[in-house]
């Protein structure tokens, strides 16, 4: 799991991991402290070798600021039967994760003005047939200064060699491990 130590109280936080299983389908991630849920969200999961996922897990209401609260990410198989479970000991800090909007502007989670700097990267069409060149371009763009990239994507993926719904999950998960935002651009339904 990737998330950090501390997370806020008020917002919403990402929780990244990897998983390699024939029969993982579905996770729960919770935040619990003294036997009570603060926030917990359900998410189907595709089984195999090197699969990841990022989840967003928000509360309906701020979580208490302080310490003694654990992440749970539990794994269970097609039967529902729990498989795994992991656990991470985390502080709930005052503030936000993500992003928010005040006066007009956007600021991140540290309370800075978000200034969007980034680059197009054409997945939909250098992606297909598994040449994967934009998937791969990630790395490089994170490097030139970016915050944000753009995934050109499109809903109807028959033509466009092979690609899937769950390469698009790949694709967000790798800009967030990266540390850019990821904007998906509908190109059209044909």
């Amino acid at each position: 799991m990737n998330f950090g130590e501390k997370i806020p109280s008020k917002g919403q936080f990402d929780v990244f991991f990897e998983y390699d299983s024939t029969n993982v389908r579905k996770c729960i991630v919770s935040l619990v402290s003294n036997s009570k849920t603060f926030a917990t969200r359900e998410v189907n999961l595709t089984a195999g070798s090197n699969q990841s996922i990022s989840v967003t897990l928000s509360g309906s209401s701020p979580t208490p600021v302080g310490t003694g609260y654990t992440l749970m990410v539990q794994l269970f198989d097609s039967n529902s039967i729990e498989i795994a479970s992991y656990k991470k000991d985390v502080n709930v800090e005052a503030g936000y994760q993500g992003f928010y909007i005040s006066e007009g502007k956007i600021y991140d989670a540290n309370m800075n003005e978000f200034i969007m700097r980034g680059i197009n990267n054409g997945h939909l069409w250098f992606d297909g047939w598994k040449l994967w060149r934009a998937y791969n371009a990630l790395d490089n763009i994170a490097m030139t200064g970016s915050n944000v990239v753009r995934i050109a994507w499109n809903m109807n993926l028959t033509k466009y060699g092979g690609l899937v719904q769950n390469d698009l999950d790949k694709i967000i998960s790798s800009s967030i491990r990266n540390k850019l935002v990821p904007i998906v651009t509908i190109m059209g339904n044909n």
